[in-house]
Formats: C-alpha cells, sequence, structure tokens
C-alpha cells in the first residue's frame, strides 16, 4: 500500500497541482484587467523560461516540447481571429495538430538528449517541421476531405460522446497517455511525467480552442509542466543517484548540515560485494545494489536513505537516538539477508577467479544471498559535527566487518 501511495504522489505531483491551478482559474476567476494582462504575458514567459532553460541545460526535449506547443498556440489564436470561411481552413490545421501532438509528446519520453545542432538534433527538427508543412499543404489543398476524415467517429456515439476535437483525436490522446503513464511509472523521469500532465493539458486546451481564455491558460500550464520537469531532472541528476533511485550523498552532506536536534547515523556496507562482480559481473552487482537499495529505502522509524558510494549506503535518523534506532536497523540487517534472490541470466559472465569443481550450464539458476554490515553512531556534544559522526559510525561499520560481517555495532 506505501508503495503505491508513492507511486500515485511521483504521478501526481507537481504538475497535478498546476493543472488543478489551471481549471480554477479558467472556471472559477472572473475576468479583470490583471488577469487579462497576466494571460496576455504569460504564454510568451513560459516560452523564454523554456528556451532559456534547454540552452541552459541543453535540453533538447524542452525545446522540441516547446516548439510543438507554440504551434498549437499559434494555430489556435488564427482559428480564433479569422472569420468562419477562412477559419475552416485552419480548423482542419488544428485537427491534424490535434492527431499528431500526442504521438510527438509520446515519442519525446523515448528519446535521449542530443545536441541542437548535432546530427540527431537537425533531424528531429527536420521532422517537426516536415510535420508542420505537411499539415498547411492538406489544409490548403484538400481541407474539406482531410476535415470529414478527421471527424470520423468509429465508436458509435450512444457509447461514446464526442468531444468537440473528435473521436480520432481523442483516442490519440488516449493512447499517447496510456504510453506516457507506464513510461512515467517504469522510469521515474520527472520529464516523462511533466510530458503526460502537459498532454493532459493540451487536450484541454485544443477541446477549448474557441475560448481563448482557456486554451492559453492550459497551453501555458503545459509549457509551465515542461519547465518544472526539466527543473526537476536538472536536481534529481545532483542530487539523486541513477542507479538505485536513492538520494546521492550531495543530498545527504544537506541534510546533515540543516538538522540542530541529535541523529542517528547508520553506515551500511554490503559484504563481500567484490565477490559479486568478480564471479557474476557488474550487472549482476548493479541488480544487488539495487536490491538494497530498495530494502534500505522502506527502512521505518523515520529514517532516510542515501547512497554513500559505491557498496556503501547510509541512513539517518533525524531526532532519534542510539536506543531508538537500533531495532529498525536490526529488523533492516535481517530483511536484506532474508531477501535472497534467483539469478538466471543465461548471459556471458566475467571469468570467475576460483571456478567451482563442476562448472554450472548456462542458464541455471543460482540462488543468491546478500548480507550487510552497518556501523552506527549518534550526534553528541563530544561530535557535534555531521563529519564527526560519519566518521564515528564508519569507524563502527570496520568493527562490524572485522567480527564477521552481517551484524551491527556501534
Amino acid at each position: 500500500m506505501r508503495g503505491i501511495h508513492r507511486l500515485l504522489l511521483a504521478l501526481l505531483l507537481p504538475e497535478g497541482v498546476l493543472l488543478a491551478a489551471a481549471l480554477v482559474f479558467v472556471h472559477r476567476v472572473p475576468a479583470s484587467e490583471g488577469s487579462a494582462l497576466l494571460l496576455e504575458m504569460l504564454p510568451y514567459g513560459v516560452l523564454a523560461a523554456g528556451i532559456f532553460l534547454s540552452w541552459r541545460f541543453q535540453r533538447t526535449r524542452l525545446l522540441f516540447g516547446m516548439a510543438l506547443l507554440a504551434l498549437v498556440f499559434a494555430l489556435i489564436q488564427s482559428v480564433a481571429e479569422l472569420p468562419d470561411a477562412e477559419s475552416a481552413t485552419l480548423l482542419v490545421g488544428v485537427q491534424a495538430v490535434a492527431l499528431l501532438l500526442p504521438a510527438n509528446l509520446a515519442v519525446l519520453a523515448f528519446l535521449r538528449e542530443r545536441g541542437l545542432f548535432s546530427r540527431t538534433g537537425v533531424m528531429r527538427a527536420a521532422t517537426i517541421a516536415a510535420q508542420a508543412g505537411a499539415i498547411l499543404l492538406v489544409a490548403k489543398t484538400a481541407h474539406l476531405d482531410a476535415l470529414r476524415l478527421l471527424s470520423l467517429s468509429p465508436i458509435p456515439e450512444r457509447w461514446l460522446s464526442a468531444p468537440q476535437l473528435g473521436q480520432v483525436a481523442a483516442l490519440a490522446f488516449v493512447l499517447a497517455g496510456g504510453v506516457l503513464v507506464t513510461r512515467a511509472l517504469l522510469s521515474g523521469e520527472p520529464f516523462t511525467r511533466s510530458l503526460l500532465w502537459a498532454l493532459a493539458a493540451s487536450f484541454l486546451a485544443l477541446d477549448a480552442m474557441h475560448d481563448p481564455v482557456a486554451s492559453t491558460t492550459y497551453l501555458s500550464t503545459a509549457g509551465l509542466m515542461l519547465v518544472v520537469g526539466t527543473i526537476e531532472g536538472a536536481h534529481a541528476m545532483a542530487f539523486r543517484d541513477e542507479l538505485t533511485g536513492l538520494p546521492a550523498r550531495r543530498a545527504l552532506n544537506e541534510l546533515l548540515g540543516r538538522l540542530d536536534e541529535p541523529y542517528t547515523v547508520a553506515m551500511v556496507d554490503i559484504d563481500h560485494f567484490k565477490q559479486f562482480n568478480d564471479r557474476h559481473g557488474h550487472e549482476v552487482g548493479d541488480q544487488v545494489l539495487r536490491m538494497v537499495a530498495s530494502r534500505l529505502s522502506r527502512v521505518g522509524g523515520g529514517g532516510r536513505a542515501f547512497r554513500y558510494g559505491g557498496e556503501e549506503f547510509t541512513i539517518v535518523f533525524p531526532g532519534r537516538s542510539i536506543q531508538s534506532a537500533l531495532p529498525r536497523i536490526e529488523e533492516l540487517r535481517a530483511d536484506v539477508k532474508g531477501a535472497t534472490f534467483t539469478l538466471r541470466r543465461p548471459g556471458r559472465r566475467k571469468k570467475p577467479k576460483n571456478p567451482p569443481a563442476k562448472p554450472r550450464a548456462a542458464g541455471a539458476a543460482q540462488r543468491l544471498v546478500v548480507t550487510v554490515s552497518i556501523g552506527v553512531a549518534q550526534r553528541t556534544e563530544a561530535r557535534p559535527e555531521p563529519e564527526q559522526v560519519l566518521q564515528a559510525a564508519d569507524k563502527a561499520l570496520y568493527r562490524a566487518k572485522d567480527l564477521g560481517r552481517n551484524r551491527v555495532e556501534h
């Protein structure tokens, strides 16, 4: 239940709050000169922020996402400003964009960052330009046939009432949403999550394209979501370990620097970790690290786990004494020992230094047992600085290893 709760929060925050704020602004905030001025400046401010961040952090996916939203914004503005006779062509463009935008946003979730002026970056920019050109060509030359095709209702309307965009575009958004939800859950990447919520905001904008206030608000919110996802991604790169998903050493140092009350620190080291790499290869070593990290992340007693470096981890118990933290730490040690897993990977392994007498058949199952040694120390008046507490916990860790491993010392 706790894991499901975390997954839901990871999907909802903070973009879900932004979309809720946009809905309140559209439906509950009365029109005024102040809100009109804000609405006039907001899309250009968000676009400028997106361009700046994409240049500053070399995030081409953000740049391409902002470009897609800017094209949608330009089309909607044109539809609102032109008379009905001329807007029919642009409506085809909007319908076509509503069909292609979800696919483009979903694809961005799978792309790696590449330089804008690299060969890959140029090809991606050319792909977006080609789509825009194709939409313009179809809208100019065959807008009536295209509008008829894009307005198809494959599902009977007695089963599903079509939104203003039509069923074809709505189905495209639903399919892209399913892809992005799956990708966001599997990768945990902030930018993928922001793409998911930008997709929802874009749908609302396109479905309300004849309402300038609503469409502008939703599209600006979509761009703001991409900006937020980029900032969170940059923060995660600096403060979170990519392999295990735990906060990294920089985050540990910041937490310890903020703590004024007494606290307890546990240094955790995987026993004989080098042997896992030597016998089974680094891929299995990474699996061991992730398994131990998953156990540490669920430690109770208010403990917060961090990747310290290599096969070492740190757990901080703010406001806890050694006596109150030790039962949780001992439970953790036993939990790791009991979390054996079966190795079934048939791939090539590094030749072991001490091969077994009977070679194991390729692909045969192998049961691995992982244990950890833990050293614990508490902040006291004698050692008030974080470095002193970490050193004391490290010394206790070495005692645990010298006394036979798979134990807790303080």
